[in-house]
């Protein structure tokens, strides 16, 4: 089920946009290659910067309310083509020792993902 970005703040620099947010995940997660995650039209408390390029770094992590435990997953982000396309990719570790491998398809809820956040940053210029 596709992913929402919600931005939080944007800090316009000379030549970036810096994005920061939150992932809203519900449903279930589709295993390999991931859920698609959308950065454009992102709604929130500021407006989307004034960009059509995709992300070139995102940096996606959970932030548990104080008192309670991440779960323990690892989130990357895979560009697509367009703001539109790209995929949230969601990994676990299955022991100590062995990779990390990308999770089957689950519910977000029966894997503990919560409250995901996410930095992004575009190009404003070519």
């Amino acid at each position: 089920m596709p992913t929402t970005a919600t931005i939080t703040s944007v800090d316009a620099t000379l030549n970036r946009f810096i994005v920061k947010g939150k992932i809203a995940v519900s449903g279930s997660y589709p295993g390999t290659p991931g859920d698609t995650l959308s950065f454009k039209n992102m709604g929130g408390a500021v407006p989307a910067p004034a960009t059509d390029f995709v992300p070139d770094f995102v940096v996606i992590e959970e932030a548990p309310a104080a008192g309670a435990s991440a779960s323990g997953l690892q989130y990357t982000f895979a560009p697509g083509t367009t703001q539109a396309n790209g995929q949230l990719q969601v990994f676990v570790c299955a022991g100590a020792g062995s990779k990390s491998q990308q999770l089957g398809n689950v519910t977000y809820a029966s894997v503990g993902a919560a409250n995901i956040i996410f930095r992004a940053e575009f190009q404003k210029f070519l």
